[in-house]
Formats: structure tokens, sequence, C-alpha cells
């Protein structure tokens, strides 16, 4: 399972540190949480100990799938054609992009990703969608830097140095 120290990806939070385990007493009971602080960030979050699998608490990914995340932003952009990108309502494609990031799978992540920044290079987006643009982009540089052992700066320079491998397309 988890312990304490490890370092682990909270869906839509990013990369945390398990800091310890409280126990609180909850309706009587005495329940056990995780403690989480956000790597980059002044946040905290009690994850209770019996619903970790359902907060989609993981692992980070290791050295290869960092690599295939990076190499999924250098690929065309398939999602922009055959979901025609103008045909939806920028808030149905808000909600769709948020999901997909809520699900904390890189490969939806890097996806959401690749389909704005495609999407960027031939139209202004939404405020929302810069929003969510930012927040990919951040989220998978906070892993990428972890597996890859690097600095998030460094990672960050690779997402768009993939990202621009693609926009000659």
């Amino acid at each position: 399972m988890f312990a304490v120290g490890e370092v682990v990806v909270y869906p839509g939070h990013g990369v945390c540190k398990i800091e310890k385990i409280v126990e609180r007493i909850i309706s009587g009971a005495n329940k056990r949480f995780f403690l989480l602080r956000a790597l980059g960030a002044e946040m905290c979050i009690l994850i209770p100990e019996d619903k970790i699998e359902n907060a989609g608490l993981r692992h980070v990914v290791d050295v290869q799938t960092a690599e295939r995340i990076l190499a999924i932003l250098k690929e065309p952009d398939v999602d922009k054609v055959e979901n025609n990108h103008n045909k939806q309502s920028w808030n149905r494609r808000f909600r769709e992009y948020m999901e997909r990031i809520k699900t904390g799978n890189t490969v939806q992540i890097a996806q959401v990703l690749r389909t704005l920044s495609s999407v960027g290079l031939t139209k202004c987006l939404s405020f929302g969608e810069k929003r969510i643009l930012n927040t990919s982009k951040a989220l998978l540089a906070q892993e990428i830097a972890v597996a890859k052992r690097c600095s998030t700066d460094r990672a960050l320079n690779e997402i768009e140095a993939a990202l621009n491998g693609n926009q000659s397309l």
C-alpha cells in the first residue's frame, strides 16, 4: 500500500508526500487518515485510510512512462480532428477536459494538454481552457520531474520541447 514519507500522486492535486498518519474521532469512531502535503504548494490534504482507493491515490509513474508521456505530446492530435473542437460548446469541452484531468491518468492528462496546445495554435483559447492547459502542464511537469529525478523547470522544458515538436503539423 502506501507508507509515511512516500511520494504519491493525488488526482487533480498532483504530486504529494505522505507526511504522517493521523487519528481522529469522527462520530464516536476512531478513524485513521493519511496527511498529504502537496509538493510546490502550501496545501495539506487528509484522506481517510479506508477511502484511499476511491480517492485515486497512486504511485508516481516510472521513467519509461514519463518518456511515453513526452512521446504522446509529440504525436499528432487525433482528438482535435475526431472531436471537431469547434463543434462542441466551450463549457462541454471544459467539463470533458476537467473529468479527464481528475482521473489522474497521465495519458489522459497528456492528451488534454496536447489537444489544447494544438488548438491554441489556430485560435485563441478561452480563459478556462488556458487554465486547464496550465494545470495539465503543471501536473505532468511535477510527476515527470519526480519520475526522472530532475527539476520541475527541466521537466517543463522537456514538455515544451515535445509540444513544439508537434507544432509543425
